[in-house]
């Protein structure tokens, strides 16, 4: 995992605004997961990698009595989630510092496409279910945006920088259902497809910079200023054609497993 990319969420925060505001058909990704994975009142609930914790926000309401925890290797999304009031813990998806069967559901949302070893982390999210729980994963379908994919790996090799062999996920909605039945015994997988469009050019630049960092190119590295700049003129050279809007394909999955 480059756990170096969420110091803080400021990065997290602008993808998922994007995604809110920017896709066609309109998408809420995480009512989405709760449309396919709908959690009851009085349900326990632990969201693995709760990033800015809006997932889990939607959970903890008054009128809900069921217990929700936050996990995630990053300090700044434990604040984040804590700064809400709601309960949050720093640990390892391949070490969770939790009791077997403790939860009613366990999300890992947007979170598997970083994880080093897929299936351990599978059953590790398997010990911590209660018998007959529900196991919730959501990740990207394989080759997301890829007109942007290639205009930021252009640019960024055009400055010197080597794209890491991980700039896209090895886990994807094509391969992971098939590692969470081999765990699980069962999986279930729901297909949301899509696109991401920009009438605008200053949100597509403000995307592209935000995914600087799995493309080699830290916000500390030589080389992020110039990127930045080159990214946003190649943007806005295309915005000035009369009527140009930027689309691009996307996707992912709700893949969802009862413990058994």
């Amino acid at each position: 995992m480059k756990a170096d990319e969420y110091r803080t969420m400021d990065r997290l925060a602008v993808r998922q605004r994007v995604h809110l505001l920017h896709s066609d058909p309109p998408d809420d990704v995480e009512a989405s997961t709760l449309a396919y994975a709908p959690v009851s009142g009085n349900a326990s609930v632990l969201d693995i990698g709760c990033g800015t914790g809006s997932f889990l926000a939607r959970l903890a309401r008054p009128q809900r009595n069921g217990r929700v925890l936050g996990l995630d290797i990053s300090e700044a999304a434990v604040g984040s989630v804590t700064d809400r009031g709601i309960h949050a813990v720093r640990g390892d998806i391949h070490r969770l510092p939790l009791r077997d069967d403790a939860f009613d559901f366990v999300f890992a949302r947007h979170m598997l496409d970083h994880v080093r070893a897929v299936p351990d982390a599978l059953r590790e999210c398997r010990r911590v279910l209660k018998p007959s729980g529900t196991f919730v994963a959501v990740v990207n379908d394989a080759g997301q945006a890829p007109l942007l994919s290639r205009l930021i790996a252009r640019t960024v090799r055009a400055h010197g920088v080597t794209v890491p062999p991980d700039a896209r996920p090895e886990t994807d909605s094509g391969n992971l259902p098939g590692m969470i039945r081999e765990v699980f015994g069962n999986v279930r997988v729901n297909s949301v497809p899509g696109s991401l469009v920009f009438p605008e050019a200053a949100p597509l630049t403000e995307f592209a910079v935000s995914l600087l960092h799995f493309y080699g190119v830290p916000a500390d590295s030589p080389q992020y200023p110039a990127v930045c700049a080159a990214l946003s003129q190649e943007i806005d050279r295309g915005f000035q054609q009369p009527g140009f809007v930027w689309r691009d394909r996307k996707g992912y999955s709700v893949s969802t497993a009862t413990a058994r």
